[in-house]
């Protein structure tokens, strides 16, 4: 990641540079934000918030993006999640909206041989793997607040195994 993307994203997520410590060194760039926290879903403080989308939490770690959705700050209600995962090459994001309910998407990132890069999108998948997702989602989610794992688990349950 170049240094100049790592600064925009450090301002976006209101990272402070000045503690590089919380980050796992996977290469040389300490400020290489795609670095995680090793095999635990950690929040990102002071996330961006955009008004009309609710209060927005997110948890990252090697294998997963988790994004929350609350209506406000204070509330516990739920009104979506993204859990993004198989981070390592064909990216794939469960997602789940009260007002729509789940979809299933691979993300394409926008790499085009010898073309520039385009704009990461979401297009149509497959099967969701349930079973594999699952287990591997409550390997990386055991500091998380129970509730919110409880909800994770049981949006991801109640999907058959082909569903998309």
């Amino acid at each position: 990641m170049s240094h100049l993307r790592a600064i925009i994203l450090s301002c976006l997520l209101g990272i402070d540079r000045e503690e590089p410590t919380k980050f796992t060194k996977k290469c040389k760039d300490p400020w290489n934000f795609w670095y995680t926290y090793s095999g635990m879903l950690m929040e990102i403080k002071d996330v961006r918030q955009i008004p009309e989308e609710g209060f927005r939490r997110w948890f990252r770690d090697d294998e997963f993006d988790l994004i929350v959705f609350y209506p406000t700050p204070a509330s516990e209600e739920i009104i979506a999640f993204q859990l993004c995962y198989r981070k390592d090459g064909q990216e794939r994001v469960l997602t789940w909206r009260s007002r729509g309910g789940h979809s299933h998407n691979r993300i394409d990132d926008g790499e085009v041989t010898y073309h520039s890069k385009m704009t990461p999108i979401l297009v149509a998948d497959g099967v969701f793997q349930k079973e594999e997702v699952l287990h591997r989602f409550r390997a990386a989610a055991n500091n998380l607040d129970k509730r919110l794992i409880h909800f994770i688990e049981d949006s991801i349950r109640s999907l058959t195994s082909n569903q998309s």
